[in-house]
């Protein structure tokens, strides 16, 4: 599986404390969270492993070593017009969470949650960058994601990660499940995301079939 190391510099903190405040965190300031932010790009060591597997839309099952059938009617509806599904798993390592748990271990709940804050949204920066990255492996090809799906949001259920980091062997970046069925380290993410082609070399409309006269595929 190809594995992708991402490169986090920076965590924006204002938005790491809009992010703890949404969780009734009331004392921290400014400075903290620069601090915090500052903690998590030293700690992280970002890595994420992607591939494409083959999708049967009409059995919605992903065939790998181990087919499992993709839940949730969004989902499937994304990848019933998709050339190419991808799946991913994005972490930013165990050290860094350690760190964090240790906050909350010596009760220290503002730090401790405005670190899970930035961790949140660092992690979220390297889908984003994982993402960007290939989008240039399919440059060439005219093929852009046009859409990603994380479980546990939409209607796709939050269970649905563990099947992916299996499909993934994730364990190679360190991505582990419980028996309880929870990611190590937890703030581990999955996604699949679906690239179609919308220009290039071939000649299609940059901004997609909706707006091209071709009718390629009537």
């Amino acid at each position: 599986m190809p594995v992708y190391k991402g490169n986090l510099k920076h965590i924006d903190a204002n938005n790491v404390l809009t992010l703890a405040g949404q969780r009734a965190v009331d004392d921290a300031t400014p400075e903290l969270a620069e601090e915090v932010c500052q903690t998590v790009v030293r700690l992280a060591q970002p890595v994420s492993v992607f591939y494409q597997f083959f999708y049967d839309k009409d059995t919605h099952t992903f065939l790998c070593n181990d087919p499992f059938v993709i839940e949730g009617e969004t989902v499937r509806n994304y990848l019933e017009n998709t050339e190419v599904a991808i799946i991913m798993a994005v972490t930013l390592g165990k050290e860094v969470e350690d760190a964090c748990d240790e906050l909350f271990m010596q009760k220290n709940f503002t730090k401790g949650i405005l670190m899970d804050s930035a961790i949140s949204i660092a992690t979220e920066q390297m889908v984003g960058q994982l993402c960007g990255y290939i989008d240039t492996l399919g440059a060439p090809e005219g093929y852009k994601i046009l859409w990603r799906i994380t479980p546990g949001h939409s209607d796709t259920p939050q269970k649905q990660e563990v099947t992916l980091v299996q499909a993934l062997q994730a364990a190679q970046i360190g991505i582990s499940v419980t028996p309880t069925n929870m990611l190590v380290p937890r703030k581990a993410v999955t996604a699949i995301v679906g690239m179609n082609h919308v220009g290039g070399e071939g000649g299609c409309s940059p901004s997609g079939c909706a707006s091209c006269s071709h009718n390629c595929h009537e």
